[in-house]
């Protein structure tokens, strides 16, 4: 064996020595979830779930190494990620359009059903009417186009 022969061959060895020494199947599986959603929730992505909680500190590490944090709500069993605050990082996350005017008075209306729960009645819950309701009060003045309202409520 020459010597290029034997180099290749230790560089070889070297590459799979790290690449034993990385995350596991899972573990990566659930930081690429992470990386190409919004978010992760249990209830939509269980396997997800369960691998970054196994694997927190090491997903943690790797989107700091990204500048980014991963934020983790239990109470709520949702994950998602975001852009680290220092002044020096480099923007990695694409920024998000502003809120639509529709959008941000559901979030109103969702934030006062909220408010008006008792934490002991459990998950608020409401529908498509109730939201069309609520933006009815905030059509635009001459708007009489239903389909065009109906479309601006499935958007909001």
């Amino acid at each position: 064996m020459s010597v290029e022969e034997s180099n290749i061959d230790q560089e070889l060895d070297a590459f799979g020595e790290d690449d034993a020494a990385g995350l596991p199947d899972a573990a990566r599986r659930a930081l690429t979830t992470l990386l190409t959603a919004r978010f992760i929730t249990r209830a939509r992505n269980r396997q997800a779930w369960d691998s970054l909680l196994a694997y927190e500190h090491e997903i943690r590490e790797r989107l700091s190494d990204l500048f980014l944090e991963l934020v983790v709500d239990r109470d709520l069993e949702v994950a998602f990620k975001r852009q680290t605050l220092a002044e020096d990082a480099p923007r990695v996350l694409r920024r998000e359009r502003p809120l639509s005017r529709d959008a941000s008075f559901l979030l109103v209306f969702l934030r006062q059903e909220c408010a008006y729960t008792d934490a002991a009645d459990g998950a608020v819950v409401v529908n498509r009417a109730q939201l069309e309701e609520f933006l009815r009060a905030y059509r635009e003045e001459g708007d009489g186009d239903v389909a065009r309202f109906e479309r601006r409520v499935d958007t909001a």
